[in-house]
């Protein structure tokens, strides 16, 4: 919990005249910052005294700011509160700038030796220190209670950023854009993002990121207040600070929450609230100065699935709703979405991997487990993630079944066999044999129901050949697929049965100006049947004896989740 409580207060009292500053010789001046401070003590004409007086340099213009006392108490430790409010003097001009134009009014701050406690329903009965008041359009007020123990710089200069931009947001919208309770949720939580863009590397909101992850489960946006420093925090970092001033002047043109949603649809549409889930659950959100915004591993719900099921999820407009679904091992299951195409789920098994839901999961030899996020800016709440009858799979042969794709080393090992093959009789002769990689690749895969094949990706080599009379260069290009059935005799192990090809070369040669080109088909294993040996994890792949492939480089990476 922070130590420094914010209490904002806003009154809207009858306008007063243009002046720069207020009268500390009214009484009705006082009483704006703490209505006791006019309770019929015998303060003589003065009832507050400037201690001091700094200026803020902002948009080509540059607000006062001035520290009242009053009258009759300690000034013991008025230096040290002082010289907090001049440095965060010198701290705003900057981060006004950054988010664009903002307007300031006057600002008077009053130093108080009276304590105010509050009741907050979390943290019990706890001494306020700060309180920001904006009664009129020419004239901010904060009220800072001295406190008997001392606080650090850094914590004051973050507090009273906070409650100055209140006072920005109300001088630069209107009082009217601010007052209402359901304004809290934008005004709150885009001041708290103006205090970290002050306070650079702050860790006064650690407290409202763990809220915004226990509550943005089941809660949207506009049901919160100070924890919504996280979206804005996001929005920051992806739009910069003016886009932060963007949203919120839009926000701010008046309306109840139902002209705050259609705002949010117009200016933070489906896409961009997708990004902002995924970049936290993936903890990629970042204070200004980088420090991460921590989150809590809180979701919505989890659900176990090990056969035929429609699994109910639900959401609401702005709201992070999220799950844990654990697929049993052994099993291959077909998903589908069954509800409204308002409501997007998105799905990762490992962090920034997010895709829509794969049509199939592949659970090996060990259980598959995706958070899921559910979101819509629409109305619609409800949807599901239907899960047809899985096929079991045998799990010797799990890890293999998708698709795989050749390591450069592979590749540099097929163009070598080219080398093996001519290299040595045309040396023999008398001339020499070189061979590069020009382009191209294949396809490796293993389906679930015992199909598979190669899949020649127009891979493409070319040799050269010199002689004493010249040289000659020979480019080959394979294309096409040779399928097999193909199961496990043991774990490492396994068999493939030829279940027909159609391979073929493209041959071009070229010495000096004459070229020649033909395409010819590829006989195909002179075998019916053979056997390989493969280790695999779930992204790579150690294979021999496949017919057509490397038997000098033999790795393969995994090319896309699940069966082809």
């Amino acid at each position: 919990m922070r130590m420094v409580v914010l209490c904002l207060a806003l009154a809207l009292l009858a306008a007063g005249p243009a002046a720069a500053f207020g009268d500390c010789r009214s009484a009705g001046y006082i009483r704006v910052f703490d209505e006791r401070l006019d309770d019929g003590r015998g303060y003589g004409p003065e009832r507050c005294v400037e201690l001091a007086r700094f200026e803020i340099p902002h948009g080509g213009r540059r607000t006062k700011m001035r520290v009242l006392g009053v009258v009759g108490d300690a000034r013991d430790s008025d230096a040290t509160w002082i010289a907090h409010v001049g440095a965060l003097a010198e701290r705003l001009a900057s981060p006004m700038e950054a988010m664009g134009p903002l307007d300031l009014p006057e600002v008077s701050v009053l130093l108080t030796s009276l304590t105010l406690e509050s009741d907050d329903e979390d943290a019990g009965i706890s001494r306020t220190h700060a309180a920001a008041w904006s009664p009129h359009e020419n004239e901010c007020f904060v009220t800072f209670y001295k406190l008997d123990e001392p606080v650090a710089r850094d914590e004051f200069v973050f507090t009273y950023a906070h409650e100055l931009f209140h006072c920005m947001q109300q001088k630069t919208f209107g009082p009217e854009a601010t007052l209402a309770a359901h304004q809290d949720w934008w005004a709150e939580g885009s001041a708290e993002y103006f205090a970290n863009l002050v306070q650079i590397g702050a860790p006064y909101s650690d407290e409202y990121y763990r809220d915004f992850s226990e509550k943005s489960t089941r809660v949207s946006l506009f049901e919160m207040d100070y924890e919504n420093v996280v979206f804005f925090l996001w929005l920051g970092q992806e739009r910069g600070p003016a886009g932060v001033r963007a949203l919120i002047g839009d926000l701010a043109r008046g309306g109840g929450s139902s002209a705050h949603l259609a705002t949010m649809r117009r200016d933070v549409p489906i896409e961009a609230w997708t990004a902002f889930g995924e970049s936290f659950m993936d903890r990629e959100i970042r204070q200004p100065g980088g420090r991460e915004v921590g989150r809590t591993a809180t979701m919505t719900g989890e659900f176990a699935i090990s056969g035929a099921r429609r699994v109910p999820l639900a959401s609401g407009p702005y709201t992070l709703a999220r799950y844990t679904l654990n697929f049993a091992e052994g099993k291959v299951y077909k998903t589908a979405v069954d509800g409204p195409s308002s409501i997007r789920i998105r799905m990762a098994e490992r962090e920034n991997e997010w895709a829509d839901p794969p049509p199939r999961v592949l659970a090996c030899d060990e259980d598959k487990r995706y958070r899921a996020l559910v979101l819509t800016t629409d109305d619609e709440r409800a949807t599901a993630l239907r899960i047809d009858d899985p096929e079991e799979l045998d799990l010797r042969a799990c890890c293999l079944i998708g698709e795989w794709r050749p390591t450069p080393e592979s590749l540099q090992g097929y163009v070598r066999e080219a080398l093996e093959h001519g290299g040595p009789a045309i040396g023999a002769a008398g001339g020499s044999l070189s061979c590069s990689y020009v382009s191209g690749d294949w396809t490796l895969w293993f389906a679930a129901d015992g199909k598979g094949g190669v899949r020649w990706n127009n891979t493409t080599n070319q040799c050269v050949v010199t002689g004493k009379d010249g040289s000659m260069s020979h480019t080959t290009t394979r294309f096409g697929a040779h399928k097999f059935e193909w199961d496990v005799v043991d774990r490492g192990v396994g068999r493939w049965k030829s279940d027909g090809a159609d391979v073929a070369w493209r041959y071009v040669m070229e010495i000096g100006p004459m070229r020649q080109e033909r395409t010819l088909p590829e006989s195909g294993p002179s075998v019916e049947s053979g056997g390989f040996a493969y280790q695999c994890t779930d992204r790579t792949l150690n294979i021999k004896g496949v017919y057509g492939l490397s038997h000098r480089e033999y790795d393969h990476l995994r090319s896309a989740p699940g069966v082809p």
